[in-house]
């Protein structure tokens, strides 16, 4: 509910202002006057830490569930160097594909939109189709499984929750091609909503399927788990409490299998394998990873439109250069080059700390969260006088639905810096805590040293002069 929350805010601004870049551009339109441009950098650099971690995060997560599934069907493990280059390959496809025309892109989102629904429903479809259910609903709605080491209830629901998070960034990514789209103050908010709407069902949906085909601790007893969670995240017993007991199901177990099974902890992947068998488990993790592609090649897009509209704004150096628009695609081609260079960089880190990059790739929630609350809460503080109502209104519910976002946004990015082990150790540390102030610090050193004196923010709507017929 309060991603729910959250959208409907932000759509109710995009409706009034849409333009590519979206919370930077309007919290430049909410801020008050004096600290409209630094409130704007500073939203623009947290906003764009969100998409770039995530656009990371997921060519490299699009490249795990593939070795995963090659590991489960053929025994080999694919080096971390080829996951590496194959991550790099995935960028650079999407960011060609961000260089094609606006109309050609169009057809692109509306395949993944589609893709995404149908594949959804086909990977569950397929689960359920293949194993007879082993969980009740006693077990999925009221059973947990704490892996933390923190003896408390609410602390693992609150760590489970934030987890949801991640699914549910970058969601206003339609509002960074406003300016491109027909109609788009009635056409883009209906798009943030119905994403919002059409992710929560078909989230629920998987969900649901997963966690009833997870398998019964009986089963995962024999084969040497403690229960059927441990053997999807590959925790083995440590004692002799396990062992002897018949598996439950049909699809036949042992540990040779279930030793093959074993692919960096991929749950989803093992799960698949565990219902649909090798082949079965390999098309579903082809399937899955391909999802993923489609996901990711949309966070590219947000990513290269949030830099082209502060470039367009002077808040780099080389602005002119970065947003250049090619005149035979009208798509921004400086900021597509620059975003594969970064990202670039980015995918290489696990070539040398697969802790690092996993810790900067966590960073994607918090960038969505925080620069997500800001412009709400200036709607509904600073901006109350300038902010005009317009096709999508949630006129008196307004007020309180963007409280309620401000709220979950400060609640959900605090949660997001705490440990999710203990105890805590170098190893299982969430750096967050200290990778995301030193962003911050980064970028107010870089405005007081360079960007104040070229940056004015966007120009507000306010101040332009309106045209005669």
């Amino acid at each position: 509910m309060g991603c729910l929350f959250t959208g409907l805010a932000l759509a109710e601004i995009c409706s009034t202002y849409p333009q590519a870049g979206s919370v930077y551009y309007w919290t430049g339109q909410l801020a008050p006057r004096t600290w409209a441009p630094f409130m704007a950098f500073m939203v623009g650099w947290i906003n764009f830490m969100g998409n770039f971690a995530s656009s990371a995060s997921l060519a490299n997560g699009c490249v795990t569930i593939l070795a995963s599934a090659v590991a489960m069907k053929t025994g080999s493990v694919l080096s971390n160097d080829i996951q590496v280059a194959l991550s790099l390959f995935l960028l650079a496809v999407w960011c060609l594909l961000n260089c094609l025309r606006i109309d050609q892109q169009g057809w692109l989102t509306t395949f993944a939109a589609l893709a995404q629904l149908i594949g959804s429903f086909a990977l569950v479809t397929a689960t359920l189709g293949t194993r007879t259910p082993d969980e009740t609903a006693t077990d999925v709605f009221f059973h947990y499984h704490n892996g933390t080491g923190i003896n408390s209830v609410g602390y693992v629901s609150c760590l489970g929750l934030m987890v949801s998070l991640y699914c549910y960034g970058g969601f206003e990514a339609g509002a960074h091609l406003a300016e491109e789209t027909r109609d788009a103050g009635k056409v883009v908010p209906r798009g943030i909503v119905s994403c919002m709407l059409l992710s929560f069902l078909a989230g629920l949906f998987l969900l649901l399927g997963f966690l009833y085909c997870t398998p019964a601790d009986q089963a995962a007893l024999g084969l040497g788990y403690p229960s059927g969670i441990d053997l999807l995240l590959d925790n083995p017993c440590l004692d002799s409490t396990c062992g002897g007991l018949a598996p439950k199901g049909n699809i036949p177990l042992n540990s040779q299998s279930v030793a093959r099974s074993r692919v960096h902890s991929m749950a989803l992947v093992n799960l698949f394998w565990f219902t649909a068998g090798e082949d079965g488990g390999f098309a579903l993790s082809v399937m899955l990873a391909f999802l993923v592609y489609l996901s990711g090649m949309a966070s590219v897009t947000s990513v290269n439109r949030t830099l082209f509209s502060m470039a367009r704004d002077n808040a780099f150096p080389f602005s002119a250069q970065l947003r250049y628009v090619s005149p035979v695609t009208k798509s921004p081609i400086g900021t597509v080059l620059v975003t594969f260079v970064l990202e670039g960089l980015l995918l290489l880190l696990p070539l040398g700390s697969t802790t690092t990059f996993t810790q900067i790739a966590a960073l994607a929630s918090i960038g969505f969260q925080v620069s997500y609350a800001i412009p709400i809460f200036l709607k509904l503080t600073s901006g109350r006088k300038v902010f005009q109502p317009s096709r999508f209104n949630l006129g008196r519910l307004s007020g309180p639905i963007g409280w309620a976002a401000c709220l979950w946004g400060v609640a959900s990015s605090v949660a997001l810096f705490f440990p999710q082990e203990a105890p805590i150790t170098t190893s299982n540390m969430n750096y967050a805590i200290a990778i995301f102030p030193a962003i911050l610090l980064s970028a107010v050193i870089y405005w007081r040293l360079a960007a104040r004196f070229t940056f004015k923010g966007p120009i507000r709507e306010s101040d332009v002069p309106p045209t005669t017929a």
